[in-house]
């Protein structure tokens, strides 16, 4: 998938404005006629039913980039912007890692169902409350361990106080945990 073309028979076109570059790209990629090498689609205008679609098939997210931008090697660009679709869902509260020296909560331990067997999906600390913090580790404290086995991580309390929360997370890691996320509140 070839997204921009920085260079023309050895002569660098970065400052070239993106409609410029990626028409080159285009009429290259056409020319090598090549079943592989495809260059990648965009939308010019619509780039809020682009995004729409892009959340509607759980896509990760997308780019949006000024047309008139230069390509800025090794460099962020207010020009271009990653868009990141966020994700909602509730999950099982199964544990907390507690702060440091303190009767509070780090993050809290989230899991949820696949195929009857609770599983550990990550942790969340992110929107926590300093008062969440206190009462969360209060009440979990003395919530029951789980009578089934759970891979909470090391330094963590496990137990089942029964709550779920809603987290808005961006996706999730090679390990199937949850990337970014923000607690949002006890259902």
């Amino acid at each position: 998938m070839a997204f921009d073309l920085l260079y023309v028979r050895g002569q660098r076109i970065t400052s070239q404005p993106l409609t410029e570059r990626r028409q080159r790209l285009i009429d290259l990629v056409s020319r090598l006629s090549h079943p592989l090498l495809i260059a990648a689609d965009y939308v010019v205008g619509h780039g809020m039913e682009f995004f729409a679609g892009v959340a509607r098939h759980r896509l990760e997210g997308m780019m949006a980039k000024r047309i008139d931008s230069p390509y800025l090697i090794g460099k962020r660009s207010s020009d271009w912007l990653k868009i990141k679709v966020a994700h909602t869902t509730d999950f099982e509260v199964i544990g907390c890692v507690p702060m440091r020296g303190e009767k509070a909560v780090s993050v809290l331990l989230l899991g949820d169902r696949v195929q009857g067997r609770l599983v550990y999906k990550g942790k969340v600390g992110s929107g926590l409350t300093r008062r969440q913090r206190q009462d969360f580790f209060r009440e979990l404290t003395k919530a029951p361990k789980p009578q089934e086995p759970v891979d909470c991580p090391s330094g963590s309390i496990c137990r089942l106080p029964g709550w779920r929360c809603r987290v808005r997370y961006f996706g999730l890691t090679e390990m199937g945990h949850l990337r970014s996320p923000t607690f949002e509140g006890l259902i």
